[in-house]
């Protein structure tokens, strides 16, 4: 009954095995991979995501991980950053260089090309270091403000689903657009501020936002947001 009702099963699977394990429970990985496969045998999509971390990229665990999701019957496979955000915020230390992103990416689109699944995805904010992700060339990878939003459990909508510190709390009034508890989508979308940052979504092409945001040098929130700022990018 409830698999019928999920588009797709997305999960957390950065660990192949419990020797693997780094920055939560044990069992973590695991179970999730258990759900994902029972999603799977009911015909239901599933999408594993892989946030990476300084701890877990190494070739042989990246190549044990891929063949166990192969294995499972897992569709996607989406490659993520590590974002300082939320509890992230307490592991910024263990974000990858640009040349470990890189090694991570290249070793799971080896084991694609060996296994044929799952079909390697990658976030909009590693999109930029591999173009061919891009569906529509030149296009900016990131959407933020234009196609997603975070929304708080009060009703607070963001501008981006990462704009959260440590406490779960916007990061700032920034991100901050409105509230859908007294204000209907539309009254946000006709506001000044929504119309400024919808008007910036084509500044700082391939760079994240939030990386940007806590990375740019310029007084106005604002203007840091939307500054070419990404550390991971600045190089290339």
């Amino acid at each position: 009954m409830l698999a019928s009702l999920v588009g797709e099963y997305n999960f957390t699977f950065d660990a192949e095995d419990i020797d693997d394990v780094a920055n939560r429970p044990n069992a973590y990985a695991i179970g999730n991979l258990k759900i994902g496969e029972q999603f799977h045998k009911l015909n239901c999509s599933t999408r594993a995501e892989l946030p990476l971390t300084t701890d877990i990229i190494n070739r042989a665990h990246l190549v044990r991980l891929y063949k166990k999701l192969h294995e499972r019957g897992i569709d996607k496979l989406l490659i993520m950053r590590l974002f300082p955000v939320g509890r992230g915020m307490l592991l910024k230390e263990k974000i990858p260089s640009i040349e470990q992103y890189k090694l991570a990416i290249e070793v799971l689109l080896e084991q694609e090309s060996k296994y044929g699944s799952p079909q390697i995805k990658l976030q909009c904010a590693l999109k930029h270091l591999f173009p061919q992700f891009n569906k529509h060339p030149g296009e900016n990878p990131c959407d933020l403000v234009s196609n997603s939003f975070g929304i708080t459990p009060n009703g607070t909508l963001l501008a981006s689903p990462w704009a959260y510190n440590a406490s779960g709390k916007p990061l700032g009034e920034e991100w901050v657009l409105g509230n859908l508890s007294n204000q209907t989508l539309s009254e946000i979308f006709d506001s000044q501020k929504y119309k400024i940052m919808l008007s910036k979504v084509n500044e700082n092409v391939g760079h994240c936002r939030i990386f940007s945001f806590f990375n740019s040098q310029k007084s106005l929130p604002i203007e840091r947001i939307f500054d070419s700022a990404d550390p991971l990018y600045n190089n290339l």
